[in-house]
């Protein structure tokens, strides 16, 4: 068996795995099943609705996002961190103006300095978003076709993947909750906040579906080694050198998944 082993990996240029793509061009192995899309699609509807998406899936064909929507991104956060911006000067110069000793001194020094601190802190997030989804276009997109080339040879259905499907919306909705929660606290705490406010703080969960994406993206890797495993023990008997090429080439795909992921998600993830 180890002899396998060696010869596979001392001649893996022989084997037909997913090594690079391009995006800009119309593949016949770009392909995402409902299965994979079903898991991912929580999570990307969260990426799209502020235009963050890393990837696009249509027609069960994915491709990387354009340029104007990239460009749109940009726009997007610059227009909506400026008024946050004012919004914060505005806060600034009514503390200054306020007198110490009034009883709402403290609570405008605190929201002055905590939106102050939360601005760079977000702004610098979205910084590293834009420019992870540029830089990472490709890979992001590979990761996604090599999952899908995992699952297709382990043979995954539907109920085995379940859970995971589950997982995913329960997530995203639990964050979502939890994000509203904050801004409706927000709003009954401090008297007078601005629509651009509420929805910079709600904003804030992209950031945290990011780290979701990661833990599900973990999660599902793990579960394909398992199964990975399983293949592996029923191929101990086989003497077909084809098919043992073929479970290796997999392994190698599972592990370089965990690569790319912690590629693309380790500047997202701190």
């Amino acid at each position: 068996m180890c002899s396998y082993f060696k010869e596979y990996f001392e001649s893996c240029q022989e084997l037909i795995i997913i090594k690079d793509i391009s995006p800009e061009a119309d593949f016949g192995n770009n392909i995402v099943d409902e299965d994979l899309q079903s898991i991912l699609r929580p999570l990307n509807l969260m990426q799209s609705l502020f235009l963050s998406a890393k990837y696009c899936i249509r027609d069960k064909n994915i491709t990387s996002t354009t340029r104007f929507y990239t460009f749109l991104r940009i726009i997007f956060v610059l227009v909506h961190r400026c008024f946050q911006a004012y919004q914060i000067i505005v806060w600034n110069t009514n503390m200054f103006n306020e007198n110490s000793t009034s009883p709402n001194y403290y609570s405008m020094l605190y929201l002055c300095i905590a939106s102050t601190v939360g601005f760079f802190i977000y702004f610098i997030g979205d910084v590293i978003s834009i420019i992870s989804n540029i830089v990472f276009r490709r890979s992001n997109i590979l990761l996604v076709l090599k999952i899908q080339h995992v699952f297709s040879f382990l043979r995954l259905n539907r109920n085995e993947i379940r859970g995971f499907i589950v997982s995913s919306w329960v997530l995203v909705i639990v964050s979502n909750v939890m994000s509203l929660s904050f801004v409706v606290y927000y709003v009954f705490t401090f008297a007078e906040v601005h629509f651009i406010t509420m929805f910079t703080a709600y904003a804030s969960i992209s950031f945290e579906i990011n780290v979701l994406y990661a833990f599900i993206l973990l999660k599902l890797t793990e579960n394909m080694l398992r199964e990975w495993i399983k293949k592996f023990e029923a191929t101990r008997n086989i003497d077909d050198s084809e098919k043992l090429f073929q479970v290796f080439g997999i392994y190698w795909d599972t592990l370089e998944i965990y690569m790319i992921i912690e590629k693309t998600f380790q500047h997202m993830v701190w």
